[in-house]
């Protein structure tokens, strides 16, 4: 196991065949120096999985509560990670199924909650995240997106966005 930045691996060039990032570029101010090192570190070839948040307009109190500097845009990290040396493989969404319930808790929360104190926004994100976990509807919507994605199709929208990458030659 290494403890590091994943903008300063501790790995050679070109060593790694593959690598996860799993909600991580979200929350670094320089999303594009960790794409690089993630290039640099990657064998010609070798593959990246990362998942982020998507859709800047959603961007709220939740998410400066979870430290993310942004969600993404559509294509964005593909754009970024071809700066970096990187070829988008695949990309498809998650939580597809419960998008339309997130966004319009987003926007909810927006107006209902846009004068609330942070130590509120805090008890508010705590107290969904306590409600949400294991609930019934994700349940479901896990199932039904594991469905999808088996039978090779994906919605066009999501909660997170999937990308698989791969390190140029």
């Amino acid at each position: 196991l290494f403890l590091a930045s994943v903008t300063e691996l501790p790995f050679a060039d070109a060593t790694l065949h593959a690598v996860v990032a799993l909600n991580l570029l979200e929350h670094l101010p320089d999303d594009e120096a960790a794409l690089a090192q993630l290039r640099r570190v990657l064998a010609p070839g070798a593959r990246a999985v990362v998942v982020v948040p998507v859709n800047p307009r959603l961007y709220d109190f939740y998410d400066v509560h979870l430290r993310h500097e942004r969600r993404y845009a559509r294509g964005e990290l593909a754009t970024k990670a071809a700066a970096a040396g990187l070829r988008t493989l695949r990309r498809s969404y998650l939580g597809g199924p419960i998008y339309p319930a997130f966004w319009a808790t987003k926007k909810l929360n927006r107006v209902r909650h846009r004068k609330a104190s942070p130590e509120m926004q805090r008890e508010l994100v705590a107290t969904s995240i306590a409600r949400t976990q294991r609930s019934r509807v994700g349940t479901l919507s896990c199932r039904l997106e594991r469905r999808v994605h088996r039978i090779g199709r994906t919605l066009p929208f999501g909660i997170r966005e999937l990308v698989v990458l791969e390190a140029s030659a």
